[in-house]
């Protein structure tokens, strides 16, 4: 995140005056919005893995394996694996990268530890372990998440409007790590209020202190990070999140100190060319 700039679900982009869904290219707050163009696109392009395989090995094809909410996607998981065991048998060398939205989706309305999670993930390793049987030769398999989940239970910030009355706009980034813009006056009255109102759920930390802590990674600052985060960033270390426009009734969530948030699987799977 501190040098790609993607920090989260929302993030304001000043020069457009929009809390801006950064996924789906939207104004978090106000759906009715027309942008000319796509934000994501336009502030937070970026050299993609592809790119980087086609320049550092130009004879290696790269394929890229998405849901149906991308044109050309696949409709289940299981239409994926017979679309790379098949591309695994091309003669080339080959890079694959599939994305599937579970068992994320699941887990956000049921929860971590439902039946309904259970039964997606002894589904989704089925295919996973038919991928590893039938792939070709020489193949490598890498099993990751791009984070954990932990049940939660909901606040409803925008109720509060004794703290809202001391922002310069609405909360952004994610609903377990909150984000704030305070107006200039206002911030010592908002630390307070905040740590007393929600200090035992959520750690309250200014923009240096989030730098310092390095959990925006390291590299080199994207230009507009000092633009998405405001004065204070508040990061939950219970179950609470923040609903910040309606009540949500997710069970499941992330973005969070927890462990179970922040700890991702990692399984490597090679099956050896044999001779």
């Amino acid at each position: 995140p501190y040098s790609s700039g993607y920090l989260g679900w929302v993030q304001y982009f000043k020069h457009e005056k929009t809390n801006h869904t950064v996924f789906l290219d939207c104004d978090f707050y106000d759906e009715s919005r027309v942008f000319k163009s796509s934000l994501r696109e336009k502030y937070l392009s970026y050299k993609t893995i592809y790119d980087q395989i086609e320049q550092a090995s130009p004879d290696v094809e790269t394929y890229e394996l998405f849901p149906s909410f991308r044109i050309g996607g696949f409709s289940s998981f299981a239409e994926q694996v017979d679309y790379a065991i098949e591309i695994t048998e091309k003669d080339e060398q080959n890079f694959t990268y599939i994305y599937w939205t579970e068992p994320d989706m699941t887990q956000h309305d049921f929860g971590t530890d439902s039946k309904e999670t259970k039964d997606v993930l002894t589904a989704l390793n089925k295919q996973v372990e038919r991928l590893a049987k039938h792939v070709t030769n020489d193949s490598t398999i890498i099993v990751i998440a791009d984070h954990g989940l932990t049940n939660v239970k909901g606040i409803d910030l925008y109720e509060n409007t004794e703290l809202l009355k001391l922002l310069k706009r609405n909360p952004s980034i994610e609903t377990r790590a909150a984000n704030f813009f305070v107006k200039y006056f206002k911030k010592k009255k908002f630390v307070e209020f905040f740590n007393q109102a929600y200090g035992n759920d959520f750690k309250l930390m200014t923009k240096d202190e989030l730098y310092q802590s390095k959990l925006l990674g390291f590299g080199n600052k994207h230009k507009l990070l000092d633009d998405f985060i405001g004065d204070y960033v508040a990061i939950s270390i219970s179950d609470k999140m923040f609903n910040f426009k309606e009540h949500s009734h997710f069970k499941g969530h992330h973005a969070g100190l927890t462990k179970d948030e922040m700890e991702v699987p990692l399984v490597i799977f090679q099956k050896i060319k044999t001779t």
